[in-house]
This record gives C-alpha cells, sequence and structure tokens, in this order.
C-alpha cells in the first residue's frame, strides 16, 4: 500500500527472530550494510546451525527499556 506521499507502509514485525536478508528488507537497507552493522556489534543476533537471525525480541525489549 502506498499513500500519497509516496511512502510505503510497513507491517509491524512480530516474530522473534529474522534472517539478515528479511531483516535488511524490512529496514529498507541493503544486507551488506546490515551485515557490516552487526559485525560492528549494533545489533543483537543469534545463530543457529549455520545461519544467522536478527533478535527481534531483544531489540524490541531495548526499545521498551530506553527512556525518552
Amino acid at each position: 500500500m502506498t499513500e500519497k506521499s509516496g511512502f510505503e507502509v510497513q507491517q509491524p514485525i512480530l516474530v522473534p527472530l529474522m534472517t539478515v536478508d528479511a531483516f535488511a528488507s524490512a529496514c529498507g537497507i541493503s544486507p551488506g550494510v546490515l551485515a557490516a552493522q552487526i559485525d560492528r556489534g549494533y545489533w543483537a543476533t543469534m545463530k543457529i546451525g549455520k545461519y544467522r537471525f536478527v533478535n527481534v525480541a531483544a531489540l524490541w525489549q531495548q526499545c521498551a527499556a530506553q527512556e525518552y
């Protein structure tokens, strides 16, 4: 769905873990940029087997605990 302003309306992320590619797409950044940010420790991740996932549940907790 596109508004008149040209911005796409995103659905909220309601899953506890997302693949790097899916999270990058949801955030509107390239997977390479997200991988570099993960390497710098900007995102909480979890490795399951040979796959790396962004820990969306940890991100929600960090945002909820942050004071404004």
